[in-house]
């Protein structure tokens, strides 16, 4: 393998020589990289979870209490649940 000469008072260093010193800052700092990505996945998921569970209890709320399972296209209590349920596509699926 050829040898590279530097004259900074250092003995022959190969080119693999090298590329040692390169590849641990590089290492780490795609594992930071990829560490923040997975940070900002988790809070998505989170939430996306929230507004789920907050649409289902909302939902829920609007079926037992508001009787929407008896309500018409166009009542009060279907709009809310229409607008609801567009509002979480939009959240979620944006």
């Amino acid at each position: 393998m050829r040898r590279l000469s530097i004259k900074w008072g250092i003995e022959e260093k190969t080119f693999w020589d090298f590329m040692q010193l390169l590849l641990l800052p590089i290492l780490i700092s795609l594992s930071g990289i990829m560490f923040q990505w997975r940070q900002q996945q988790i809070a998505s998921d989170r939430y996306r979870e929230e507004a789920l569970q907050k649409y289902y209890d909302d939902i829920s709320e609007l079926m037992f209490q508001n009787e929407l399972k008896d309500s018409r296209l166009g009542d009060e209590v279907s709009s809310l649940a229409r607008a609801k349920t567009l509002t979480l596509l939009q959240k979620c699926c944006a």
